[in-house]
Order: structure tokens, then C-alpha cells, then sequence
């Protein structure tokens, strides 16, 4: 009971600790014109937003850079909203979005990278500047559906997954540099490679 006793004291004492040194706004809705959907950076002072105007008129991609003191506007141009954002450091960035928009932040400026598809896409997640992965789809429609892409080091290649993935929106791609990889998407569906 000791143990207990002493535990409940410690935590007891946390609350306010906690509050002082809590959350706090950085960037706020009368600043930013849609929605902030994915969050990724290298380290505390590298560190990126991505969001959109989400069907919204009037609005357009967003894409913001921390350095350790202050957000930034990137600027990408377009409409599209961009729904996930992953690297693998400081100047190798990669942002996926609607109508198979992806951009590549070199730390200075975008490229833009043809994906070979419309479809939206969800996720990606970047291990170095030739190996990167991307997934999407639209979901509850026709498609396009089972976008998984790989990133080579010149180009996005689509790769092909077995049955029953056919007409599935992916939606998440997650994995570390060696091969192991894992897919989620409609369904309840996992995949993995490795």
C-alpha cells in the first residue's frame, strides 16, 4: 500500500505542473483558410502541416514549415487538398493529396511528381530520396481503388497487390527502410511486405 500511497501523492502533485507547461495555440483558424490534416517532421525544429480547403470554395493547399520559432506558409499553389505528409529528413518532404497530387519539398521549393493516377491519396511515407511509398483510392466508389505507389528515385511505380484487394481504397501506408511495410485500408484490410 506504500507504493499506492505514494504513487497517488505523486500524481496528485503532476495537475498543475502539467497545466503550466501544457498545450497552447500556435496557429488558429483566423490565420488559416481550411483544415490542418497531417503533421510530420524530422526534428523540433523541422516540422510540416499539410491540410485544404476539404470541399470548401475559396480556399486552397495548405502547406506550412516550423523552424523552431515560427510557422511558415510553403505555398505549393493549387486546390487540392493535401491529406498526409512524411519524410525522410530535413529537404527530402513528400505531400499526397486529391487527384493524385504529390509534391516534394526540397527544403526550398515543391516538385511536383505525376502519380498516374486520379484517385485521392491518403498516405505516404518516405525512408530515403529513392525510396518512398504512397497509397490511395476512393472510397465507396468505383475507383480508382488499390493505388499503392513506389517511389524509386526517378519515378512513382504502381505495384500490384494479390486478391482480394481489388476495388479497396487504401488508406495508410507505414513501414521501416529494409522492406517492411504495412498497408491498411477499406474493409478492415492489412497488408504487409517484408
Amino acid at each position: 500500500w506504500w507504493a499506492a500511497a505514494a504513487l497517488a501523492l505523486a500524481l496528485a502533485g503532476c495537475g498543475d505542473d502539467d497545466d503550466a507547461a501544457g498545450w497552447r495555440t500556435e496557429v488558429d483558424k483566423t490565420t488559416l483558410n481550411g483544415a490542418v490534416l497531417s503533421v510530420w517532421g524530422s526534428g523540433p525544429k523541422d516540422v510540416y502541416a499539410v491540410g485544404g480547403p476539404l470541399g470548401n470554395d475559396g480556399f486552397e493547399t495548405l502547406a506550412m514549415h516550423w523552424d523552431g520559432k515560427a510557422w511558415t506558409a510553403l505555398a505549393p499553389g493549387g486546390s487540392e487538398t493535401l491529406w498526409w505528409v512524411s519524410g525522410s529528413g530535413p529537404g527530402d518532404v513528400w505531400m499526397v493529396g486529391e487527384k493524385g497530387r504529390i509534391l516534394r519539398w526540397n527544403g526550398t521549393a515543391f516538385t511536383a511528381t505525376p502519380s498516374g493516377t486520379t484517385a485521392t491519396l491518403w498516405g505516404v511515407v518516405g525512408f530515403s530520396p529513392s525510396d518512398a511509398w504512397a497509397v490511395g483510392g476512393m472510397p465507396g466508389s468505383d475507383g480508382p481503388d488499390d493505388v499503392l505507389l513506389h517511389w524509386n528515385g526517378t519515378s512513382w511505380v504502381s505495384e500490384a497487390l494479390p486478391a482480394p484487394a481489388k476495388g479497396l481504397a487504401l488508406f495508410k501506408v507505414w513501414g521501416q527502410v529494409g522492406g517492411d511495410l504495412w498497408v491498411v485500408g477499406e474493409t478492415g484490410i492489412i497488408w504487409r511486405r517484408g
